[in-house]
This record gives C-alpha cells, structure tokens and sequence, in this order.
C-alpha cells in the first residue's frame, strides 16, 4: 500500500499553457474519491483543458501521476465525475525487473 495525503489539480488551456485552474487538496485516510467543484473560464460553446493529478505523501513526494487527460468543459454544465487512470511514480517506479531470493531464510 502507498500512501498519499493531498492531491495537486491542474487544468490547462492546451496550446498556451495558461493555468486555469490550480489547488492542492487534502485525501483523507480511508477515502477513495474526492468530490471538487470548480469554475473555469470557458472560451466559445465548449473547450478542451489538459487536467493533470499530482498525488503527495506526508514527505512532500510525488507518489502517483495522472494525466494530462483531455477533458471538455462547457458553459454553466456539470461534469461527469472523471477517473483518471493514475501511475505510480515513487521509488522503484522505474525499476526493470526485480529479483526474489527465497534461499536467504
């Protein structure tokens, strides 16, 4: 199990890398989903923004990865929740294989 206690939220308008929207917030132990409400400036009738999810443990590390996805965003509607697919980036992360030794009991 890896641990994480906040999560840091992007959204980007794609193209001029504007941040239009950024916070961390707090995940609670024991939870497994974390309801925001946000308010973007939407440009035209519909518009796309790269969202990317930073999940943080208590020492300040980078432990899984979402993103960027693409999501489309359109004036005074409400989203459908989104599930990200996340990435684990912590230690061994980048590991090419790993090796068992059962004769060292």
């Amino acid at each position: 199990m890896v641990d994480f206690d906040r999560v840091h939220v992007r959204l980007v308008r794609p193209g001029t890398n504007e941040t239009v929207f950024e916070t961390t917030v707090t995940f609670p132990p024991g939870q497994d989903t974390v309801a925001l409400q946000v308010t973007v400036p939407v440009q035209g009738n519909t518009e796309q923004f790269a969202l990317t999810m930073d999940f943080v443990n208590a020492q300040n590390d980078t432990v899984f990865k979402t993103g960027p996805d693409t999501i489309a965003v359109l004036p005074g509607a409400i989203s459908r929740p989104l599930e990200p697919a996340a990435r684990y980036t912590g230690v061994g992360a980048n590991a090419a294989s790993i090796r068992i030794d059962s004769s060292a009991r």
